[in-house]
C-alpha cells in the first residue's frame, strides 16, 4: 500500500482498509512529512500497525529536531548514513516567486527572467508533463535560449 498519511487515514477511518497485517512501514521523505505537519496522521497510522513491525525512514536531510521526533516512531533504531552530517541546502540558491494576474503572461515573464539570469547560469525548470517538457524546450529555443535541453523518461 502506498499513500500519503492524510489519505491513508481517510481510508482507515472509513474502514476501507486495515493495517493489521502490515509488517513493514516505510516513510519516504520522513523529515519533510514531519516538517509539513503530518505528525498526528503518522502517529495514528503507527498505532494501527503491528508493534513488531519494521519501520524504515528515508530522507536526504535529517535535522536534529526532526530526528528526535522520528525516534518516537522507531524501536532499537539503526541509522544508515551516506555523506556528511552537516549536509544542508546551498545558501547561494535564490528562489523567486512571481504572481501573474493573467495566466497568459506567465510564459513571457518566465523567458524574461531566464534572459536576465544570463546564458552562463544553469537553471532547472520543472513542468507538469513530458509533452510540456518538449513544448517548453522548443519555445525557449525559439525565443533565443538555444542551450535549453529537455529531460524526461522518453528521451535518451
Amino acid at each position: 500500500m502506498i499513500a500519503t498519511p492524510g489519505r491513508l487515514n481517510d481510508f482507515l477511518e472509513a474502514k476501507q482498509t486495515t493495517m493489521e497485517r502490515v509488517s513493514f512501514l516505510v516513510l519516504d521523505e520522513a523529515d519533510r512529512m514531519l516538517d509539513m505537519g503530518f505528525e498526528e496522521e503518522i502517529r495514528k497510522i503507527c498505532e494501527l500497525v503491528k508493534p513488531d513491525r519494521q519501520t524504515l525512514m528515508f530522507s536526504a536531510t535529517w535535522p536534529p529536531e526532526v530526528e528526535e521526533l522520528a525516534s518516537s516512531f522507531t524501536n532499537n533504531a539503526v541509522k544508515v548514513k551516506i555523506g556528511r552530517n552537516d549536509k544542508c541546502a546551498n545558501a547561494n540558491i535564490e528562489q523567486t516567486l512571481v504572481f501573474c494576474n493573467d495566466p497568459g503572461e506567465k510564459y513571457g515573464i518566465f523567458v524574461n527572467m531566464l534572459k536576465q539570469i544570463g546564458p552562463n547560469v544553469k537553471t532547472l525548470v520543472f513542468v507538469k508533463t513530458k509533452v510540456g517538457v518538449d513544448e517548453t524546450q522548443q519555445k525557449l529555443r525559439g525565443n533565443g535560449i538555444h542551450g535549453a535541453k529537455g529531460i524526461h523518461g522518453d528521451k535518451k
